[in-house]
């Protein structure tokens, strides 16, 4: 690719690439189109130097060395303005020089759909999205009053659903008689849309609620009622707080509800809790109980807080994050790790580790678990978990428990690392799609919120880039087709399938 090619008596450009030159309307810069450019000057000598005579307006680079043609701004692609670029690409060896003219097509990508939206479909304000297995239903979070008739509880913070298929939205965080008396937030939904989870601090949501204290509730969208699962196996409050902190994400749900993950500062849910810190429970809806499962694989409590809960599809593996050191055999407690508990098997692995076993250099956590349990996603500033990784920042990496082999997934199609910080990853179920916020843009502040989101197809190794927001807190679908998405504090929703075209 890229270089002279000799034996031919004419002199000559051509695409080696065979694909087809098009690109997705406002792609990634970095993004490939489709263009190799090779090329042979007679009687020259040395190495060819390619560079772009028309660039179309600064929308296409090429690679001087490679001739690999490639997005430099995809703000100038816009299918509803032109369909087609023509690019002049200069090949010089030494004083000779040839053009020649590429074309490029551009492909139409669907508009994001609002989610967070009025009967009259008006745009509201909407945050932490998360997707139905098969992306049909959204629950978010929103203080809007207009979402629903009858909102009247005073610009409280709800979490509602809507059935994109119907497009009706239906308010979930409510008591008996349909009104709120508290502030709900982070929802997650079960993978088959029946069920879904929040954090409350109201006390009229379930009778008997007196600890005054945040709770784990589900909602059940077939017999419309709501439990607190944030309790003990014998269904008594928890004495404590559930669900929030400073780390604190959405409970998690198996596919079908059963078991819902969360995190609790109480120390009566299950026997023995004494390390009076956060630890991560699980709740089985059909049997009641609740079990602890942030613990050594001897069933020793964690001498660390613990964090961020995510669960397979059957409920078999729960990962999170831990600041512990006596989970695992060898841990310095340095940092944070991330951790998986087999339910089945009652033991603990560490995930943010070295192939040969060494823990990450700095903290790692934000982990998800993919459906069929096989991979984790998570995010690191562990410089020592691939080898290249120089940029200083945290990236996102994916674990396959089967192979025993951490990959890392916040890079450029071509392998480049990204310059700036990567978080908040989430996977599909198979594996193949891995959805991130980056950090957009320089920001002087101990955390940056204006980030951009990408999709990562861990099988083709593109990456493509989707919109950027202030905490756009991707959710990624089970077949990695649909993405919610929170922009310019409005919930979307995009098709990965127009990203990688």
């Amino acid at each position: 690719m890229g270089r002279a090619k000799h034996g031919q008596k004419k002199t000559a450009l051509w695409d080696a690439d065979g694909a087809r030159n098009v690109v997705a309307e406002g792609a990634a810069a970095g993004t490939e189109v489709g263009i190799d450019v090779a090329a042979f000057i007679r009687k020259g000598k040395g190495p060819v130097v390619y560079s772009l005579a028309d660039d179309a307006g600064g929308a296409f680079r090429i690679d001087p060395k490679t001739g690999i043609v490639t997005v430099a701004d995809g703000s100038l692609l816009d299918y509803e303005s032109a369909q087609n670029h023509t690019i002049k690409v200069k090949a010089t060896i030494g004083h000779k020089a040839v053009y020649g003219n590429f074309h490029i097509g551009v492909a139409d990508r669907a508009e994001a759909e609002l989610i967070s939206a009025t009967p009259d479909g008006r745009a509201v304000d909407g945050d932490g999205p998360d997707l139905s297995g098969d992306g049909r239903y959204v629950a978010f979070r929103s203080s809007s009053p207009d979402l629903i008739p009858g909102d009247h509880d005073g610009g409280l913070s709800d979490v509602f659903l809507r059935d994109r298929q119907t497009g009706l939205i239906e308010r979930v965080s409510m008591k008996a008689d349909g009104s709120a008396d508290a502030e709900a937030f982070t929802p997650a939904i079960s993978a088959d849309g029946r069920f879904v989870a929040y954090i409350s601090f109201a006390s009229g949501i379930v009778a008997g609620d007196t600890n005054d204290t945040a709770d784990v509730f589900v909602f059940d969208r077939v017999t419309h009622t709501t439990k607190r699962v944030s309790v003990a196996s014998d269904g008594a409050q928890a004495n404590d707080y559930s669900g929030v902190s400073d780390f604190a994400e959405a409970p998690a749900l198996s596919a079908n509800g059963r078991f819902i993950a969360f995190e609790s500062k109480a120390s009566n849910l299950v026997a023995g809790d004494t390390n009076g810190g956060h630890d991560i429970f699980v709740h089985d809806q059909q049997t009641g109980a609740t079990e602890r499962v942030s613990v050594a694989h001897n069933g020793a409590q964690s001498n660390g807080w613990s964090h961020d809960p995510s669960i397979s599809a059957d409920g078999r593996y729960v990962t999170y994050m831990s600041f512990a050191s006596n989970l695992v055999a060898g841990d310095d407690g340095q940092h944070g790790d991330v951790f998986l508990y087999d339910r089945i098997a009652g033991t603990t692995e560490r995930i943010s580790e070295t192939r040969s076993g060494q823990g990450g250099s700095d903290n790692s956590g934000e982990a998800e678990i993919s459906a069929n349990g096989r991979f984790v996603v998570y995010s690191s500033y562990a410089s020592n978990l691939v080898r290249g990784d120089t940029n200083g920042v945290a990236d996102i990496f994916v674990f396959d428990r089967k192979t025993g082999v951490t990959e890392r997934v916040s890079i450029e199609s071509d392998g480049t690392q990204l310059a700036r910080g990567s978080f908040d990853p989430e996977i599909s179920a198979d594996g193949r799609y891995v959805t991130f916020e980056n950090e957009a843009s320089d920001y002087a502040g101990p955390i940056n919120p204006d980030r951009q989101v990408f999709v990562y197809d861990r099988c083709t190794d593109k990456l493509a880039r989707v919109e950027r927001g202030f905490f756009p807190n991707p959710s990624l679908s089970d077949d990695g087709q649909s993405l919610a998405y929170v922009d310019e504090g409005s919930v979307f929703l995009a098709q990965t399938r127009d990203l990688f075209i």
